[in-house]
């Protein structure tokens, strides 16, 4: 069985596209989940794809991300 440790982010992928990332950012925050800074790029061209992210926290605070890899431009 793996285990995870402690505190450790859970990323759950959101669409290919900045939009699609900032919906459901958007959707979060008007449902009044405590929201990180808006979606951001983290890494420019990984491997063919700019890398952006958004945090959240779940009810118990445990800390989550949407990620969304865009296909670099």
């Amino acid at each position: 069985k793996e285990e995870v440790a402690p505190n450790s982010i859970l990323y759950l992928n959101v669409g290919d596209s900045e939009e699609a990332l900032q919906n459901a950012y958007n959707r979060l925050k008007q449902a009044g989940v405590s929201v990180g800074d808006s979606p951001h790029c983290i890494a420019k061209n990984w491997n063919g794809f700019d890398v952006w992210m958004a945090f959240f926290k779940d009810p118990s605070g445990n800390q989550l991300a949407f990620k969304c890899n865009v296909p670099a431009s």
